[in-house]
């Protein structure tokens, strides 16, 4: 054939997400309108692995061509299909429940463990979700050493495959200690309730792409893969994974936000996307050297642009009421953003000591003429706003200090967070100078940008104090210290670490902090080696990832007698009643029934309804519930239609009569 006849045909229509060796069916896609499964019915599946190569893209213009090469210049066929892995696979669905003498399932596919971390840093870009002790552990002490993710929201991706093969077992994931990060293989330790060895696995993958490792004898499988930094642009989304607010109350959503809003305008606070204007840069996107920093724009729309990364936030002078400063993003990076719970809340155990800025742009209007980013000039208050209480100064700051109402965690270090928040002393009648966070319904008003009061609200990372190994939350110590004396460098030490930014508004006709809030905001985190808090002095695994868990609510119970009795009850044939065919038959000639859910270990007899036996089955096999009946008697001739009684007799168990009506249709020999 010609090269220029070549036209394209689609093999595959697939994205490329690593290896897995799992798949999960729920529908009958050649069903032509009921699709969904049929139990006890025989379901034939082929999987068919192949290889994908494009180096460039097959170009069907006999005009192009490269320097040195023919027409017609690219990949022609960069599918190529699999020959000798080629195999068909079979599955019944049916309830397991009869099975092994009564069996007690206690998962389902997908079912997750808790996970925990005990070294290392990282999520693989997993969405992470602390469990409510890790949480509490971490508000007392500022730290979880070793926290924990509820199921299915770890740090590594573990589920069940085979709910029945599953066995209780404690496991302990490690990364190779000997390889790159990005490169490096892990390990599966398996230990009894002893803490006894039992089998060590090693992953036939590296982390460097998706791969699902499925354990067999385990029931299991786990799947690792390094992720990217945030910011970086070789992600699909920028590094951001998913944000999301949470009430406590539901039915009371009290916390609203300024939106950003793109254009020419004071409400464009987040410079996510690619707009440039060289005669006009004040509302120009952000770069980073020559790169727009989120061209997608995927940061500029968390909780419907109320929330962004302090990186992204405005910083023009003549921009009124915006978060940022300009020659403080100097050192201030994308890829220094984690995944963080930022909560408000009216417990006010839960509050965090924190400084208080001004956010007023023209110092001669503000309270103690403080500039903008300064501490406010006003006396230090305790958690009700009153000053010259003990709860107020109990730390000896005596100025600029408040109560953040509620705390920040960072959910991948299990470490409680600085907070900040500010307020414009200039708008009193919108609570802009009593020290409290509590902004107002008010967006502008007499021309004047009000926005809530400008409370807006700062989250920060580790600090120029806190080192690797000591918790991040000091009370607001080193930030208030260096704002209190606000020269250039101090101050651009501070809002260097500065992760998070929101512009916080009252809803209107509710109340403030009516009920608890919790901001989800989540972002990739690619694993990482020499992380450590305080407490681990010795670490196990030189502080590469390591992280354990246990399957042992997962793994079924066998020989239940009660699970066995209760499911004599379900025994039933099927169809019934017969008319002349049903969906188990495999050819024109085939009568087919099927009686199912039988005990492990039974006999089933067929009789009219005058008595007389005309089949009888003897079934004794733990693994299978069901047998098929080929509407014969037992000297292998086809029965006559009508009712029949079917007795099943289980020894220990139990026994049940069901009837049965079929309607047999006349021999079908056409194309024979």
């Amino acid at each position: 054939m010609c090269i220029r006849d070549r036209v394209p045909v689609e093999e595959v229509n697939g994205a490329d997400k690593g290896i897995v060796h799992s798949f999960r069916i729920l529908e009958d896609q050649f069903a032509t309108s009921d699709k969904r499964l049929v139990n006890f019915k025989k379901y034939y599946f082929m999987v068919i692995a192949y290889a994908y190569n494009e180096y460039e893209k097959y170009s069907q213009d006999p005009d192009y061509q490269e320097p040195g090469e023919a027409s017609l210049y690219g990949q022609t066929k960069p599918y190529l299909a699999g020959r000798k892995n080629i195999r068909v696979y079979t599955a019944i669905p049916h309830d397991p429940r009869a099975e092994n003498y009564g069996t007690e399932v206690n998962a389902n596919y997908g079912d997750s463990p808790e996970i925990t971390r005990i070294e290392g840093q990282g999520n693989g870009g997993l969405e992470l979700e602390l469990t409510e002790e890790s949480r509490l552990e971490i508000l007392q002490n500022g730290v979880s050493i070793t926290p924990t993710y509820e199921a299915g929201k770890g740090p590594i991706d573990v589920k069940v495959v085979d709910p029945l093969n599953v066995i209780g077992v404690n496991c302990v994931v490690r990364f190779d200690t000997t390889l790159g990060i990005d490169t490096t293989y892990w390990y599966l330790d398996v230990y009894d309730d002893q803490n006894n060895l039992i089998a060590t696995y090693k992953s036939d993958q590296s982390i460097k792409t998706p791969f699902e490792q499925y354990f067999p004898d385990l029931g299991i499988s786990i799947t690792i893969s390094q992720t990217t930094l945030p910011g970086d642009q070789t992600h699909e989304t920028n590094g951001f994974i998913t944000a999301e607010i949470v009430y406590s109350d539901p039915n009371d959503r009290w916390l609203s936000g300024l939106p950003d809003i793109d254009g020419n305008t004071p409400y464009n606070w987040i410079r996510a996307g690619t707009l440039e204007n060289k005669n006009d840069p004040t509302y120009n996107d952000f770069k980073d050297g020559n790169n727009f920093i989120d061209p997608g724009q995927y940061y500029e729309k968390i909780l419907n642009g109320t929330w962004a990364p302090y990186r992204l936030t405005s910083h023009e002078t003549n921009n009124p009421g915006i978060p940022a400063f300009k020659s403080f993003l100097t050192l201030n990076k994308m890829s220094n953003l984690y995944s963080v719970d930022i909560v408000l809340t009216p417990d006010k155990s839960k509050w965090s000591r924190c400084p208080v800025i001004e956010t007023c742009d023209d110092k001669l209007l503000s309270e103690g003429n403080a500039a903008k980013g300064e501490l406010r000039k006003h006396p230090s208050v305790d958690k009700n706003g009153n000053s010259g209480t003990p709860e107020a100064t109990y730390d000896g700051k005596t100025m600029s200090m408040g109560w953040f109402p509620g705390y920040a965690i960072n959910v991948e270090t299990g470490e409680r967070l600085n907070v900040m928040f500010g307020e414009n002393s200039w708008f009193a009648g919108d609570n802009g100078r009593d020290m409290i966070l509590n902004p107002t319904t008010t967006v502008e008003a007499l021309n004047q940008y009000i926005f809530g009061g400008m409370h807006f609200i700062y989250v920060f990372g580790h600090n120029g104090t806190t080192a690797n190994d000591v918790p991040a939350y000091d009370e607001g110590d080193y930030i208030y210290q260096k704002l209190s004396n606000p020269s250039s460098t101090n101050i651009r030490n501070v809002f260097k670490d500065a992760m998070w930014v929101g512009i916080p508004l009252l809803r209107w006709n509710h109340k403030w902090l009516n009920s608890e809030v919790r901001i989800r905001i989540r972002v990739t985190r690619p694993y990482k080696q020499n992380y450590s808090v305080t407490g681990i002095a010795n670490p196990k695994n030189k502080n590469y990832p390591m992280y354990r868990f246990s399957t042992h609510k997962f793994a079924p119970k066998f020989n239940m007698v009660d699970i066995a009795r209760s499911v004599l009850d379900n025994i039933n044939v099927v169809p019934n009643p017969y008319y002349a065919r049903s969906d188990y038959e495999i050819n024109q000639v085939d009568n087919r029934v099927k009686i199912i859910n039988l005990p492990s270990k039974c006999t089933v007899s067929i009789y009219t309804l005058n008595g007389v036996l005309i089949r009888q089955f003897t079934k004794d096999d733990p693994e299978v519930t069901y047998i098929d009946w080929d509407l014969k008697n037992e000297a292998g001739i086809p029965i006559s239609g009508g009712l029949y009684l079917i007795h099943v007799n289980a020894p220990g168990v139990g026994e049940r009569t069901i009837k049965w009506f079929g309607s047999l249709r006349p021999l079908d020999l056409n194309n024979f």
